[in-house]
C-alpha cells in the first residue's frame, strides 16, 4: 500500500502524501511524464575548434607554420533517486567538462633564405643562374627563310657589318648580365649567421574537471532553468577555480548538496606536455639537433561538503589530496665528471643550509638527533632532500635554489632545458680524403632527463598550521612527499666515428658514459658506466669457394671487313666465363664497459658503499658467406669476460663458438 513505503517524484521530492491522499497520482504521475518524454538522465556536447595561421597567403611570411586547437565537452548525468538523509535529500546529479589545449609552429628558416638570391648563392658557392632561351623550332626557321626570300635583297656588305656590329654588342651584354660568384670570405662571414635551419614547437594543455552532488536539472544545453547553473563558461569547457580568490564552489554552493551526509568527492586533472627540436647548421654537412621536453600530470580531488557550525550551514573543500608525476629534459653535465665522494659530501652541506632556509616557527632550535639541522627540518625531511640534491648535482648555490621543486616544474613559465645530437659527414668530401673514403661521420650527443614518478599530498599536514605537529622522527609533516627522485643522463656517445672506405672496409669506435641517480627517503643511489666500442667489416667480393663453376661458352667474332668466308672455313672463337661469386662479410665487434653502482645512507652519513658492478669485455668476430640464393653459412665467435665489483659474485668466463646453416626453401 501506499503508507508501507515511500515515494519520490523524478526530481527526488517526497510525494507520499500525495499518493495517499490521491490512489490514482502515480497513474497521473505516468502519464505527465510520458508527456514530458521522461526524466532527463544524461546530457553531453562537445566543441571543436581548429585554427591555421594564414602565412601561406603571405609570401614574405610562407616560411612560418602556426596552427592551434581547442576542444571542449561538458556533461551531466542525473542522480540516483534514492536518500541519503531523514529529510529525503536525494543524490544529485553529477557535472564534469573538460577542455584539451593544442598550439604547434614551425620556422622553416631554409624556405626564408632561399627567398634572396645571395642568400642562396651563398649557401652553394655559386649564383643563380638564368635559364638559356631554347633554339627555335626547325619548321619556323624554315618559315622565317620564305619571308625572308619575299624582302628586298640588301647590299652584302652593309649587312655583314651590321651583323658584325650586333654579334660584339651581344657578347659585351652577356659579359656584364653575368651573375657574380660570392667569394670565400662572403661565404666564411656570412654562412655561420645562418645557422638556425628550422625550429619546431608543440604544446598540450587537459584539463578537466568532475563534481557530484549538483543539484539543478539538466534543461536546454545542459543547464538549468534561466541558463544560470551551471554557467556557460562551464559549459564551454573553461575550468573552475576551486581554490583561493574568487572560488567558483563557494560562490555557487547553492548549487550543491546541502546535506550533512554528503560524502562524494570531486576531481580535477591537469595534463601539460611540452617539447621543442632546434635544428642549428653552423656550415654545410654539420648539423645540432637541440630538443626541450617537459610532461606534468596532477590529480586533485576533495570533498566539497555541507557541516553546521556555529549553529549555521557553512561549505568546507575537506580531505584535499593531490598525486601526480612529471619528467623534463635536464642538464647535469657540469658535474657528470666530478668526484662522487665530493659530490656527495656536497649534498651534505647543502641539506644543512636548506634546513634553515625552510619556512619554520621563531626560535625553533636544532633538531633532536642532528645539532647541524633546524628544529623540525631533520637530514632526511623530504623537503630538505630534494632541493639540497638538485643543487648538489647541478653546481647551484644552496642559498639559490627552489625550495619547492614541484611548483618550478608545474609552472606554466618553467623552460626545460636543452638535450643535443651533433652529426658531422663531411671529411669524406675533402680532397685529401675523397678518393680513399666514401663515408666518414663523426657524432657526439648528450640527453637527460630528471622524474619524479610519483608525488602525493602527505595525509598529516595540516594546511592551516604545518608546525603544530611532528612526525615520529622529530620532523614536522611535508605539504607532499616525493619517494625518488631520478636524473639519468647519457653521452651517446662523448665522440663516435663511423668510417667506410671506397673499398667497402667499415670502422666504428665509440666512447660512451651514463650517469643515473635516484634520491630516496633513506639513501641515495649513484650508477656509473663507460664503454668503449671498436667495430669493423670486410667485404671479399665474388668469392667461388662453393659454387661449382660453369663451362665457358664460344663466341664467335667475325671480321666484317673481309669477304663472307666459306661454310667449311672455322671462324674465330673466344672463350666468355658466366661463373658469378658471391660475397664473404667479416665483422669484428670488440666493447669494454666498467659499470659500479654505490649507495649512500642519509640517516647515517657513511660513506659509500659498492653494492653491484662489474668490468665486462666482449669480443664477437663473424663471418658469412651465401653459398648461393638458398643455403648460407655463417662461422661466429663469442668471448665474454665479467669481472665483478664486489664479493657477492664470482668471475664469469664465457666462449661460444660454432657454425651456422640456413637454409630458405621457397
Amino acid at each position: 500500500t501506499a503508507e508501507d513505503r515511500d515515494w519520490f517524484d523524478k526530481d527526488g521530492n517526497n510525494v507520499t502524501l500525495n499518493v495517499i491522499d490521491d490512489p490514482l497520482y502515480p497513474q497521473k504521475y505516468r502519464n505527465q511524464n510520458l508527456r514530458n518524454l521522461g526524466r532527463s538522465k544524461n546530457y553531453n556536447h562537445n566543441i571543436t575548434l581548429n585554427y591555421k595561421l594564414p602565412f601561406k597567403s603571405i609570401p614574405i611570411l610562407e616560411w612560418i607554420n602556426a596552427g592551434a586547437d581547442y576542444k571542449a565537452e561538458y556533461g551531466w548525468d542525473g542522480g540516483s533517486l534514492i536518500t541519503i538523509d531523514d529529510i529525503g535529500t536525494p543524490l544529485g546529479n553529477t557535472i564534469r567538462n573538460g577542455q584539451n589545449a593544442g598550439l604547434n609552429v614551425t620556422f622553416d628558416f631554409t624556405k626564408l633564405y632561399s627567398k634572396s638570391n645571395y642568400l642562396k648563392s651563398i649557401e652553394s658557392g655559386k649564383a643563380p643562374r638564368v635559364a638559356k632561351r631554347k633554339p627555335e623550332p626547325a619548321n619556323k626557321k624554315r618559315d622565317g627563310a620564305e619571308e625572308k626570300n619575299e624582302i628586298k635583297d640588301i647590299s652584302a656588305s652593309g649587312t655583314k657589318d651590321q651583323e658584325s656590329a650586333e654579334t660584339k654588342s651581344k657578347k659585351g651584354n652577356d659579359k656584364e648580365d653575368k651573375p657574380r660568384d660570392p667569394s670565400l670570405a662572403e661565404r666564411v662571414l656570412l654562412r655561420p649567421l645562418m645557422l638556425i635551419r628550422s625550429v619546431k614547437f608543440n604544446y598540450k594543455d587537459d584539463r578537466t574537471t568532475l563534481i557530484p552532488g549538483f543539484m539543478p536539472q539538466s534543461k536546454l544545453l545542459g543547464q538549468s532553468d534561466g541558463f544560470t547553473a551551471p554557467g556557460w563558461d562551464f559549459i564551454s569547457g573553461v575550468q573552475p577555480r576551486i581554490s583561493g580568490e574568487n572560488n567558483w564552489l563557494q560562490k555557487n554552493q547553492g548549487w550543491f548538496n546541502p546535506s550533512y551526509n554528503f560524502n562524494d568527492a570531486l576531481t580535477q586533472t591537469k595534463r601539460q606536455s611540452f617539447d621543442a627540436k632546434l635544428l642549428v647548421e653552423p656550415f654545410k654537412d654539420f648539423s645540432i639537433d637541440v630538443t626541450f621536453k617537459k610532461n606534468y600530470q596532477e590529480n586533485h580531488t576533495e570533498v566539497f561538503r555541507n557541516k553546521k557550525m556555529d549553529g549555521k550551514d557553512t561549505y568546507l573543500q575537506l580531505a584535499k589530496y593531490d598525486v601526480g608525476s612529471f619528467d623534463a629534459s635536464f642538464f647535469a653535465v657540469n658535474t657528470l665528471f666530478d668526484n662522487s665522494l665530493g659530490l656527495y659530501n656536497q649534498f651534505k652541506e647543502n641539506r644543512e643550509i636548506i634546513s634553515r632556509r625552510l619556512p619554520n616557527i621563531q626560535n625553533p632550535g636544532v633538531h633532536p638527533s642532528d645539532p647541524s639541522y633546524a628544529g623540525g627540518y631533520g637530514p632526511s625531511h623530504n623537503s630538505v632532500t630534494v632541493p639540497a640534491f638538485i643543487a648538489a648535482y647541478t653546481r647551484q648555490s644552496a642559498f639559490d635554489v627552489a625550495l619547492d621543486q614541484q611548483k618550478v616544474f608545474a609552472s606554466n613559465t618553467y623552460i626545460p632545458k636543452p638535450n643535443w645530437q651533433l652529426n658531422y659527414n663531411g671529411l669524406s668530401k675533402l680532397k685529401m680524403f675523397k678518393d680513399i673514403f666514401s663515408n666518414i661521420t663523426i657524432k657526439h650527443g648528450y640527453s637527460s632527463t630528471i622524474r619524479v614518478s610519483n608525488f602525493q599530498t602527505s595525509p598529516n599536514y595540516n594546511t592551516i598550521d604545518p608546525f603544530m605537529e611532528l612526525s615520529p622522527n622529530n620532523n614536522y609533516f611535508s605539504r607532499l612527499e616525493i619517494p625518488a627522485v631520478s636524473i639519468q643522463e647519457q653521452f651517446v656517445p662523448i665522440i663516435g666515428i663511423s668510417i667506410k672506405t671506397v673499398k667497402d672496409m667499415k670502422l666504428d669506435f665509440e666512447y660512451k658514459m651514463t650517469r643515473d641517480l635516484e634520491l630516496g627517503y633513506t639513501q641515495l643511489r649513484e650508477n656509473k658506466s663507460k664503454e668503449i666500442v671498436f667495430g669493423g667489416g670486410y667485404i671479399i667480393k665474388d668469392v667461388n669457394a662453393f659454387s661449382k663453376k660453369k663451362k665457358a661458352k664460344k663466341k664467335v667474332v667475325k671480321d666484317p671487313t673481309t669477304e663472307p668466308q666459306n661454310p667449311d672455313t672455322k671462324a674465330d672463337t673466344k672463350r666468355t666465363s658466366v661463373a658469378k661469386g658471391r660475397d664473404i662479410r667479416i665483422n669484428v665487434s670488440y666493447s669494454l664497459r666498467d659499470d659500479i653502482s654505490q649507495i649512500y645512507d642519509l640517516l647515517t652519513g657513511i660513506d659509500a658503499q659498492a653494492d653491484r658492478g662489474s668490468k665486462t669485455v666482449t669480443l664477437s668476430p663473424t663471418v658469412e658467406y651465401d653459398v648461393n640464393k638458398n643455403l648460407a653459412l655463417r662461422f661466429y665467435f663469442d668471448y665474454s669476460k665479467i669481472t665483478p665489483r664486489t664479493s657477492l659474485s664470482f668471475p664469469v668466463t664465457t666462449i661460444r663458438s660454432g657454425i651456422t646453416l640456413r637454409f630458405n626453401i621457397n
